[in-house]
């Protein structure tokens, strides 16, 4: 969530072989790393009103997402601060797995 999603997005890009699965929560990835995304269980999950890490901003990075096989899920009107409106999405994903 927030920094730990960042640490996601940057460990998943650099060691996808070390991971089953990445779940950023609350953040973006910086450029260039989605440059050879390979990890294919990669669910997002973001709040729509993030202000820490704008709902476009996310969607601009993550334009070809579907083509790397990246789920994401935005949880309506979520502000960055709303931690506990993560549980339920982060519940649903871990279903998945």
């Amino acid at each position: 969530y927030s920094a730990g999603g960042l640490g996601s997005w940057y460990f998943a890009s650099r060691n996808p072989d070390m991971l089953s699965a990445c779940i950023p929560m609350a953040s973006i990835p910086k450029q260039g790393w989605m440059a050879d995304w390979s990890l294919e269980d990669t669910y997002v999950i973001h709040g729509e009103q993030d202000e820490l890490f704008p709902l476009d901003s996310l969607k601009e990075r993550l334009n070809t997402a579907q083509d790397y096989g990246i789920e994401c899920m935005i949880i309506e009107s979520a502000t960055h601060y709303d931690g506990s409106r993560y549980i339920e999405p982060l519940a649903e994903v871990f279903r998945k797995l």
